[in-house]
């Protein structure tokens, strides 16, 4: 029962950020990556107490990914803009100001050694 409430919950999670990241051909692999990774950390654990506060974590994750994550892209003019999803709807959302950065995916070996961590094989 407790492998079939996390495989429904990794889907939960996967699910919001597919909805979230649609269309972002950087965020989207990386964050299923790391949603994941997370659920892979836990594989083992059998610790009542420990699962119930892992399932209640990726139930928070995929209400706020939900909820508080939204994407910017450029407009034809070049302006960022944004379509709210109604269910965030009277959230607030960070303002785009002029001259605020987007991320840039970095390129080259050394950069994606730099974002990947320690590497486990």
């Amino acid at each position: 029962m407790v492998k079939l409430t996390f495989i429904l919950l990794l889907a939960l999670v996967s699910a919001a950020a597919v909805e979230a990241f649609k269309g972002d051909a950087v965020m989207l692999p990386e964050a299923l990556k790391e949603i994941r990774s997370r659920f892979e950390e836990s594989r083992g654990e059998r610790d009542p107490e420990t699962l119930a506060k892992l399932q209640h974590d990726a139930s928070e994750a995929a209400e706020f990914i939900t909820t508080h994550v939204v994407q910017a892209a450029t407009n034809e003019r070049g302006n960022l803009e944004m379509t709210v999803p109604p269910i965030t709807h009277g959230s607030e959302a960070e303002p785009v100001l002029p001259g605020m950065r987007l991320p840039r995916e970095k390129k080259g070996r050394k950069a994606a050694d730099a974002n990947d961590g320690p590497r486990a094989e």
